[in-house]
């Protein structure tokens, strides 16, 4: 695993993706291993922003993104 970043970063954008679907999905339920990043985040001890990105449902993306941060915040909570 990572151990540190070359150069200073100050945030980081999450977007997932299913590719067979081939489409964008709410982050959490398609190929990003959000447990393994903040893992890595973790190991790595970073200190930025953290970041969805999600453009679907673009009238009420509201409950949508709600799902996917629950999704980031069981995977901080499973990291511990």
């Amino acid at each position: 695993m990572a151990t540190s970043m070359q150069v200073p970063n100050f945030g980081l954008h999450l977007k997932d993706f299913d590719p067979a679907k081939k489409k964008e999905v709410i982050v959490g339920q398609g190929a990003l291993d959000v447990p393994g990043i903040v893992t890595v985040l973790k190991e790595i001890n970073f200190k930025g922003y953290v970041n969805l990105e999600y453009e679907l449902n673009e009238q009420n993306p509201t409950p949508d993104m709600a799902e996917g941060l629950r999704a980031l915040a069981a995977a901080v909570k499973k990291v511990g």
